[in-house]
């Protein structure tokens, strides 16, 4: 696997996936952000299109896209997600398991 390093000591991976792994990749919603993110059986995290009315009247579009993430001190993939407002790091392999093994997380985070 080829890598790179990254700001803040973490790796950025490069070509982790081939294009056939990627065209069968299984997306589910992230228990507690349903209808805000998917986390995929490869690991990886998208948020869905969503619309913010603004205090001004105005509407702001959002499309879908692949989160980045950063690896933490203890090499693990992070993601800052949102939910009413509030940002919550969650790992990425966290959000795996609960969304494909029904993992409940037991407040250690």
């Amino acid at each position: 696997m080829e890598y790179e390093h990254g700001a803040y000591g973490g790796f950025k991976f490069l070509n982790m996936f081939t294009e056939e792994e990627i065209s069968n990749e299984v997306w589910k919603a992230i228990p507690s952000y349903e209808g805000s993110y998917e986390v995929s059986d490869l690991g990886r995290v998208k948020s869905l299109a969503k619309s913010i009315t603004r205090s001004n009247g105005w509407i702001q579009t959002f499309k879908p896209r692949v989160l980045k993430g950063f690896v933490d001190r203890k090499g693990y993939q992070v993601m800052d997600l949102y939910n009413m407002g509030t940002r919550t790091k969650l790992k990425t392999h966290k959000a795996v398991a609960m969304a494909f093994l029904g993992h409940v997380s037991n407040g250690y985070r």
